[in-house]
């Protein structure tokens, strides 16, 4: 009986640290928006009227899904590429060097703009 209780608490701990682990991988919102402020994105993206008002990103979420989001910034020419026209400052020129924690984090950030 006590190698049981033993085993399910295992699995139980095991299960909240996969749960931890999962919710941490998909990124935080909070977290992107600390991103999006210290990678400057406000040069040439809006969000709340604050920023550049050419390239406003106020309701994102509804517009692109986290992997639309996703690819813009990891392959932002195949991204260009689909729009109906090519826009003056163009995303495959910038150099975008997040890590795949900090990219998790900005799509929740961008995914929470609704």
């Amino acid at each position: 009986m006590r190698a049981i209780a033993g085993v399910l608490a295992f699995a139980v701990g095991l299960t909240g640290f996969a749960c931890a682990v999962f919710a941490r991988a998909q990124g935080t919102a909070d977290a992107g928006r600390r991103v999006y402020d210290r990678e400057k994105c406000a040069t040439c993206h809006q969000i709340a009227k604050r920023g550049n008002s050419r390239y406003p990103l106020d309701g994102a979420g509804t517009r692109l899904s986290a992997e639309q989001i996703r690819r813009c910034h990891t392959r932002p020419a195949e991204m260009e590429a689909a729009l109906p026209r090519m826009p003056a400052l163009r995303m495959s020129t910038m150099k975008c060097r997040l890590n795949p924690q900090e990219l998790d984090d900005l799509v929740a950030y961008l995914q929470s703009l609704r």
